[in-house]
């Protein structure tokens, strides 16, 4: 067995593994705040999941009237969080819309990965390891740089922290949700679960409270 087809094979079994891929994001935003230069050089090697994600986040920005520049200075190399606390009217935004813009990546990346390992499945059943090889690529890439990168995580962290304190309460469990998921369940149901879990908690966090009026009568 030649040392291509070992890679190969190396490649497209990450690719097939949900939890290994789960693994390989998170390694990748420990890189991106401890050793920025191999982070970029990470998406270099993934260039398809990087341009994926600012087009992402440009078209939902678009698509919901949010100015990015207000938000993050977007480029191939990385993000990085321009706004401040308290001082940029960004955070007087609707929730709902800035979920949308920093979640978009993710959005697009969760089906298209599910799509291309459908793929990778199919070519491999007809032995052509060549569209297998690039269908696995693909999803590495989609699926580790679609995810939230570092700066979307702070800023999200940040608005959620000032407007929605107990929302970050409801994401913290998300790791119990996770280490019961894979108990119970094992890795890919449990990652599958945990996403599940973190859409809901920030979907209720963009529900506005029911106001309550009341009547005082003399």
């Amino acid at each position: 067995m030649g040392m291509g087809t070992m890679v190969s094979g190396a490649i497209i079994s990450v690719s097939l593994n949900t939890g290994l891929l789960m693994f390989i994001y998170l390694i990748m935003l420990v890189l991106e705040y401890s050793w920025s230069g191999m982070a970029k050089f990470m998406r270099i090697m993934m260039f398809p999941g990087r341009i994926l994600h600012i087009a992402s986040h440009l078209l939902a920005a678009k698509i919901v009237g949010v100015k990015t520049y207000e938000v993050l200075k977007i480029g191939f190399s990385g993000e990085r969080v321009v706004s401040g606390l308290t001082t940029t009217n960004i955070y007087r935004t609707k929730p709902h819309k800035i979920h949308i813009t920093l979640l978009a990546p993710m959005l697009i990346a969760i089906p298209t990965s599910h799509i291309l390992r459908e793929i990778t499945m199919i070519a491999l059943q007809n032995n052509r390891i060549d569209v297998a090889l690039l269908a696995a690529w693909l999803r590495i890439s989609i699926f580790v740089l679609g995810m939230p990168c570092l700066s979307d995580l702070t800023f999200l962290g940040m608005y959620h922290i000032i407007r929605n304190p107990e929302t970050i309460l409801g994401l913290l469990w998300g790791v119990v949700v996770y280490m019961l998921g894979v108990l119970v369940y094992g890795v890919e149901a449990a990652v599958r679960i945990t996403l599940l879990y973190i859409a809901l908690i920030l979907t209720a966090s963009i529900i506005p409270p029911r106001e309550r009026v009341y009547i005082i009568m003399e």
